[in-house]
Parts: structure tokens; C-alpha cells; sequence
């Protein structure tokens, strides 16, 4: 049975508000890594260990995809899935997998680890975050040219189109301080700092609306972890769901009212309510214990 997780609470600091999400457990049994939303927002893709999987949204039976892999990003169609794949006891490359028939096309071929792509919206592109050439950076490939670009000069991670494919937003310099959040410019290379330096914010993906990102942050000293909303170009921070265990890789639905993320190896799916921001803790837990 469902279980319905009501959570929510306010942030400190200037610019801080609160909403509610209603969010709803999907896994049991499965640790989940890296989930991502179809297009059609029927199916979830995620990888739990070496092994990918998709997961039907309404009625929840998991489906393998492949054995040896991590990160799955979805083509525009969906009739694919780009993943880092690993073979032979060499550094992770990137694959692209038919979803029908099982078919599969090497990407990159570098000696150096290829990992966490993200497939544009347009089809043309992937961006993946590779080690080659003892650099670590962000990469976008062209299925049309056939070429690798370099798009970042120093690490990038987590990379995730925009809506309209003319930016990444990506983390850099991961650490136990945090990791910086910033967005660079396809095809330019231009960065801008959104949070840092060793902010304590992770995970940044983009709304469909193309406005605002969401991410997972604690607190100023990287407590409990938290679904936030950032809206762009300068805030506020909107504190949507607090008080997981272990949040992680949260990803929006096209449609843009559900986002799905990893806490503690569950998948949930979450449904945002109408925002908050003037009410108490105690008035948002009255609210939702009368429905």
C-alpha cells in the first residue's frame, strides 16, 4: 500500500519560504540510483548498482534494461536510454541502448571514465562528464557531427540541459564542504556561479518551465537533507520537502507539477501542492491531517 509522506518546513535566512509536497513511496526491495522521468511521464528510469531498470509510474513493475551500467538519461522519444556502461573491466563509456530491441551504439572511446550523461532535447546532443587527458570536464556529443566538444576547462558533474538546450546546469568540486552549482552556456563555454564556493546544495535540475532548479541541501552546515526550489536568476530558495534520510538525484516530470528523487535507496514521487509560504509547520500539518 501507498504511504503518503506530508513534509515540509521553513528555512532560515532572508529569501527563505516554504511549500508542500505530497510524496508517495514506489520501491520496495530495489535500491534506487539516479532516477529520471520518461517523456510520456509513464516510466523511470534509474540504475541500482550495475543494473538499469525502468519502473511503470502508474503501476509499478520493474522492467530490466541492462547489467552493466549506471546513469541512465532518456532520448526525447523514448525509445532510448544513453548510460555509462561498463565492459571488460575498462573505465566506464557511454552507451546508447534501443529500448526495443536491445540494440546498443558506443559514444565515446576514450581511455579515461565517461560517466553521467544527459540527453538534450532536441536528440542532437549528450553531455557527460569524462576524465580523458588526466582532465576531468564537462563533454557534449553530436550524434549529427559526430564530434566531442569540450564545453568546461575545469570538473564538472551532474550535467542537465536546459529546457531550451542552450545551457547546463552542473556541480563542480564535489567534497565534504559541498559543491558549487553553476550554469555554463552551450555552445560558448560561459560559466556563471549560481551557489558556492562549497555550497551546501547538490543535484541542480531544471524545471520545465525553464525558471527555476531544483536541488537537494540541508542546511548551512550540510544537515538534514532537503528538496529546495531555486527561482532564477536570483531566488528565493523555496523549501518544498525536509526531513529524508538520504535525498538524492531529484528530477522533474515534463509536465511539471511532479518530481521524483532517491532517499535512502527508495524511489518517490512527489506532487506539488499549492505553495505555502505564509503558513506555520502546525498549520500545513492541520491542513493535510484534515484531507
Amino acid at each position: 500500500m501507498l504511504q503518503r509522506l506530508v513534509l515540509a518546513a521553513v528555512l532560515s535566512g532572508a529569501g527563505a519560504s516554504t511549500a508542500v509536497a505530497d510524496c508517495f513511496p514506489r520501491t520496495e526491495g530495489i535500491v534506487v540510483e539516479g532516477p529520471v522521468w520518461s517523456p510520456d511521464t509513464r516510466s523511470i528510469a534509474f540504475h541500482s548498482g550495475s543494473d538499469i531498470y525502468t519502473i511503470d509510474v502508474a503501476s509499478g513493475p520493474v522492467t530490466p534494461v541492462a547489467n552493466d551500467g549506471s546513469w541512465p538519461t532518456w532520448s526525447p522519444d523514448g525509445t532510448r536510454l544513453a548510460y555509462a556502461r561498463t565492459t571488460g573491466g575498462n573505465p566506464p563509456d557511454i552507451w546508447v541502448i534501443d529500448l526495443a530491441n536491445g540494440a546498443r551504439q558506443q559514444v565515446t572511446t576514450w581511455s579515461g571514465s565517461d560517466t553521467h550523461p544527459d540527453w538534450s532535447h532536441d536528440g542532437d546532443k549528450i553531455a557527460y562528464r569524462s576524465t580523458r587527458d588526466d582532465h576531468v570536464a564537462l563533454y557534449v556529443y553530436s550524434f549529427s557531427t559526430g564530434l566531442h566538444s569540450r564545453l568546461t576547462m575545469q570538473e564538472g558533474s551532474l550535467p542537465d540541459w536546459s529546457p531550451g538546450d542552450d545551457q547546463i546546469v552542473f556541480e563542480r568540486n564535489v567534497s565534504p564542504e559541498g559543491a558549487d552549482i553553476l550554469t555554463v552556456d552551450y555552445p560558448s563555454g560561459v560559466e556563471r556561479q549560481i551557489f558556492g564556493p562549497h555550497s551546501w546544495l547538490r543535484y541542480p535540475r531544471w524545471h520545465p518551465s525553464d525558471r527555476s532548479l531544483i536541488l537537494i541541501g540541508g542546511n548551512e552546515t550540510g544537515g538534514i537533507p532537503a528538496v529546495l526550489f531555486y527561482q532564477l536568476p536570483s531566488g528565493p530558495l523555496v523549501n518544498v520537502v525536509c526531513c529524508l534520510e538520504d535525498a538524492a538525484s531529484p528530477d522533474w516530470s515534463t509536465e511539471g507539477f511532479r518530481f521524483s528523487l532517491a532517499d535512502a535507496g527508495d524511489l518517490l514521487i512527489c506532487y506539488m501542492a499549492t505553495p505555502v509560504s505564509q503558513e506555520t509547520w502546525g498549520a500545513v500539518k492541520a491542513r493535510f491531517r484534515e484531507e
